[in-house]
């Protein structure tokens, strides 16, 4: 049975995230899709820890509209990634394609051909890493196997450099202290305000606040978005 037929028959789809802290990355997740996920096979993204090849840990996940059986695979498969797979990805790169990698064939889902079997033959990730080994990755499989274009080699990589400022600046933001309970002001990043008080009540204030959220948000996803029209006219 080709992977078309196995894929139309098991079509359940799983979006959801383990965390609402994760809310804003799953809106960047949405963004990146037209550019990593052509296949139509769902987002996969998340922070880990990851001081060296032989110790990393996964942390909260960001699922979009992925095959359940295979979100379910590939979850449980993350604790048996191998030290030399890791040390070859999200240690070493801000983007690569999963099977050009060492130890990527020695993956259990890829060497028992499960993975194959749902229609998965690779997968192409974002990937963003502090020194510390604090990091976050971007992923989505990909029904075959194929060599990244140059146009689209220089777009990852641009694309990747955003991930890396957004994921510091989260950070440090997420270091400072401030809390929803001393905030003034508590916004989505869609740009809706869940709480205000003090001068942050005043309706000019919160337009203001408001538009500065969504205009922080897309100058997130804006770049990718860019990229992705500049490819697809070619």
């Amino acid at each position: 049975m080709g992977s078309r037929s196995i894929r139309s028959a098991s079509s359940k789809r799983f979006t959801g995230w383990t965390c609402r802290r994760t809310h804003g990355y799953s809106i960047v997740a949405d963004g990146l899709r037209p550019l990593l996920d052509p296949h139509d096979l769902g987002i996969i993204g998340g922070f880990y820890t990851c001081a060296d090849a032989c110790s990393s840990t996964s942390g909260r996940m960001v699922i979009r509209d992925v095959r359940e059986e295979l979100a379910r695979t590939f979850l449980g498969v993350i604790p048996e990634l191998s030290p030399v797979f890791i040390a070859d990805s999200i240690l070493s790169r801000s983007f690569y394609l999963s099977a050009d990698l060492r130890g990527w064939a020695d993956v259990p889902t890829v060497r028992s051909g499960e993975q194959s079997a749902l229609g998965a033959e690779d997968l192409l990730a974002l990937n963003a890493i502090d020194p510390d080994g604090a990091g976050c990755w971007f992923g989505s499989f990909r029904a075959e196997r194929a060599p990244l274009s140059d146009e689209a080699h220089v777009v990852l990589a641009r694309i990747a450099r955003h991930l890396a400022f957004a994921h510091r600046l989260r950070r440090t933001f997420g270091n400072t202290g401030i809390s929803a309970q001393s905030a003034d002001a508590v916004l989505e990043p869609g740009g809706r305000i869940q709480q205000a008080r003090g001068p942050a009540k005043g309706r000019h204030t919160r337009e203001l606040l408001a538009s500065a959220a969504v205009s922080i948000c897309w100058s997130c996803i804006a770049p990718m978005a860019t990229c992705w029209r500049v490819l697809s006219r070619r």
